[in-house]
């Protein structure tokens, strides 16, 4: 892994070594990310913590590629991720390329690997994840809309001294997002609509015992997001609120042998990003989410640093 960051580094520092290029434009961009979940005990099972990773992934390549400047036709991209699910947490490598084609389109792929440390209800475990995403981004600047879809799959490996858990997953995350005309300055109201599809399966064996499972869920939401931006200079802070609603249409089959506390779902949220002279990002996040169909709630924080060279 050290031998393809290097690698990564050293071709994008020969490709620009002998052109003149502005500060942020190179392509090149290192960040860190975290993200901390904060649930009931009784929500501590492998399925919600797999399920979460998938979709901090998501969620992590969603707004890398909502704030992209598509000036850049190549991005490469290495980051630090660490995740904190309840009493389980994560420290990942995230490495992106991406290629924009013309002015309003990128693809390209990323890979995350996460080395876990788990603690379930009755068992701890270590072991790795991974996931890979292959994805393509629209943004029409005329109509200010937005689509974002990506393909994803990966498998997970955990074990402890009685206790294997094996699990692989494919599914198809898509967005689509449209700003809400307004007369207000510098104020970006959005309504956006996304679906999540995704099985996974999981292999649990325990004192030569095993037992598969097969799980499935479609999950979609809606949403509205109101950016205020404010600028100073080279300096641009934007306070971002959000309200939205997600239902689960398999809740029978997302988690088989136990219930989905979060079938349908309410959020709040709050944002502050800022971002200077487009060679640096900064963004804290926190998000409530409030089940409608059982007691359950939890709380996410989410924060990161972007440089870009």
């Amino acid at each position: 892994m050290k031998k393809i960051i290097l690698g990564l580094i050293a071709c994008q520092s020969l490709a620009f070594a002998e052109v003149d290029i502005e500060k942020g434009y190179s392509g090149l961009e290192f960040d860190t990310n975290m993200t901390t979940i904060n649930t009931e005990k009784e929500l501590e099972n492998p399925l919600f913590n797999k399920y979460s990773l998938m979709k901090i992934n998501n969620d992590y390549l969603l707004k890398t590629l909502s704030e992209d400047n598509t000036d850049r036709e190549n991005i490469y991209k290495i980051g630090y991720t660490y995740s904190n699910i309840s009493n389980s947490n994560g420290n990942g490598l995230n490495l992106m390329y991406s290629y924009s084609p013309d002015f309003e389109k990128r693809i390209g792929f990323n890979l995350n690997y996460t080395d876990l440390s788990n603690e379930y209800k009755n068992f701890k475990t270590n072991g790795d994840f991974g996931q890979l995403n292959i994805f393509y981004n629209y943004k029409d600047y005329t109509n200010f809309t937005e689509f974002f879809i990506t393909a994803y799959g990966g498998l997970s490996k955990e074990k402890d001294n009685d206790t294997k858990l094996d699990s692989k997953f494919i599914g198809v995350y898509t967005r689509y997002s449209d700003i809400i005309d307004n007369y207000y300055y510098n104020f970006y109201p959005k309504l956006y609509i996304e679906t999540d599809i995704k099985r996974t399966e999981l292999k649990e064996k325990l004192n030569n015992k095993s037992e598969k499972e097969k799980n499935d869920s479609i999950n979609a939401g809606i949403g509205t997001e109101f950016q205020k931006v404010i600028y100073d200079e080279d300096l641009r802070v934007s306070i971002i609120p959000t309200v939205s609603y997600n239902h689960e249409f398999l809740e029978d089959r997302k988690y088989k042998n136990d219930k989905d506390y979060f079938e349908q779902e309410g959020r709040i949220g709050i944002e502050l990003r800022a971002e200077y002279n487009e060679t640096s990002k900064f963004y804290i996040k926190y998000d409530y989410k409030k089940s409608l169909s059982t007691s359950q709630d939890m709380s996410i924080v989410s924060a990161g640093v972007k440089i870009m060279l």
